[in-house]
């Protein structure tokens, strides 16, 4: 009777663990899996103990499950790797596997235990971390180029680039930094241009 509460407890302490926890023989074989991991493959538990990769997944990926866990048991060590693939939904999902040897008490493997911990978020936070890091290196190159000494035409006023092309100031910073400009009328040039139509608005704002 206390054997049985002793598996019902470590059954029921696995199951409380939130990643996902397996157990297979030197064959292979799928023997104990938690509520968690279950749940990442799909499938109840039922149909994934007495199973093998080969049963669950397709030859392709369970061929490299099975050579990746051959080395495990012939060098005895702890193997920690990435796995990184696409859901039917067609969104990715990053998962990073730990395994060790399961051994018995003459000192001989009987199997291995993994734990697969799901760092997608974390990737994805990574990414656009660098993402705004590069777009934050662009920007202040984008400054300095600006606050060089720029060749101006002392008559025109356009600016000459890079490839030697002389272009209105308005081109220049657009192909530079892709601000767009709107163009209107400040109030000393409508003094100058249109004098007749400054002086009405003047009249009417008096």
């Amino acid at each position: 009777m206390e054997i049985q509460k002793e598996v019902h407890f470590f059954k029921s302490l696995f199951d409380a663990v939130p990643s996902p926890v397996f157990f297979k023989d030197t064959k292979g074989v799928y023997r104990f899996c938690n509520k968690a991991f279950a749940e990442y493959s799909g499938l109840p538990k039922k149909e994934i103990i007495g199973r093998t990769d080969y049963d669950l997944n397709s030859k392709k990926v369970a061929a490299a499950y099975h050579e990746i866990d051959l080395m495990l048991i012939q060098n005895r060590q702890v193997q920690y790797y990435e796995v990184s693939f696409k859901n039917a939904d067609g969104t990715r999902q990053d998962i990073i596997f730990n395994k060790a040897c399961y051994v018995n008490e003459n000192g001989l493997v009987t199997g291995l235990v993994g734990v697969l911990i799901d760092v997608t978020e974390r990737r994805r936070v990574e990414e656009e971390r660098q993402r705004l890091a590069q777009e934050l290196q662009k920007a202040f190159a984008e400054i300095r180029i600006l606050k060089e000494v720029l060749p101006i035409c002392s008559y025109c006023g356009k600016i000459r680039n890079d490839e030697g092309s002389w272009l209105k100031i308005e081109s220049y910073i657009e192909d530079l930094i892709g601000t767009k400009f709107s163009h209107g009328i400040c109030t000393e040039c409508v003094k100058k241009k249109y004098p007749k139509y400054h002086e009405k608005k003047v009249h009417k704002e008096e």
